[in-house]
């Protein structure tokens, strides 16, 4: 998932943090003047909007459990799926399986929300947020 650009000029290495669902950033090197700013600026992710192509009929059935997850995620389906990507809240892959187990382990993975993406091939049918909880 790409979030739309932050306002203002480009910045190289800024410093940044997430409270609730606000990225934070600041600091860092303007590469048009070469001045380092002292500026913060605040993105909220709750505007952030993905384009997902899955099944828009709703005709798929899928259960993905436990929700919270613990030690991993299993999931039935009636869609042939090839491959699981957990991604966090701000986009980074977290982890990736091949989808034949029908289970993915989750033991590594920090507490918090993510995203669950179910690929056939290289399409994507599913996205499910799933919370880990230790």
């Amino acid at each position: 998932m790409q979030l739309p650009p932050h306002p203002g000029q480009s910045r190289w290495a800024p410093g940044s943090f997430v409270i609730n669902n606000e990225v934070y950033f600041f600091g860092g090197l303007n590469r048009f003047t070469n001045q380092f700013p002292t500026d913060l600026w605040k993105y909220s992710l709750g505007n952030a909007t993905a384009s997902i192509n899955e099944d828009k009929n709703g005709l798929s059935k899928w259960d993905i459990y436990p929700n919270p997850a613990n030690n991993a995620i299993n999931w039935e389906s009636d869609v042939i799926t090839t491959e699981v990507r957990i991604y966090n809240t701000v986009g980074q892959l977290q982890a990736s399986s091949s989808s034949v187990a029908k289970q993915v382990d989750v033991r590594t993975l920090a507490n918090g929300l993510y995203l669950v993406q179910f690929y056939e091939h290289t399409k994507l049918v599913k996205t499910a947020k799933v919370f880990i909880q230790h």
